[in-house]
């Protein structure tokens, strides 16, 4: 099975929008080189995310439908917990 950034990388050529898990904030997602990806928030504002983060939600096995962004702080997800949660609960249902 591929790697949860390799999953990300190729629902992005699909759809780049997600929904933070919580409050179910829409925000949009493009790459920003080999290493990061770069949220755009509903207030227009841009944040990046780091393939390293997506690594350690991986190497936690929190790539799942029910993951909080309190489980990805805890697994050491550094930045964007709540964007990347909103888009692992995607890439688990798609690979449900």
């Amino acid at each position: 099975m591929a790697s949860l950034w390799e999953r990300v990388l190729e629902r992005l050529h699909r759809d780049n929008a997600f929904h933070t898990v919580r409050d179910s904030r829409p925000f949009t997602v493009k790459v920003a080189g080999d290493e990061a990806l770069c949220v755009t928030t509903s207030k227009g504002e841009e944040e990046r995310i780091y393939r390293t983060d997506f690594q350690k939600a991986e190497n936690a096995d929190l790539v799942k439908v029910g993951v909080r962004p309190t489980d990805l702080t805890n697994a050491g997800v550094g930045k964007g917990p709540s964007y990347i949660a909103g888009i692992i609960h995607v890439i688990a249902q798609e690979s449900a």
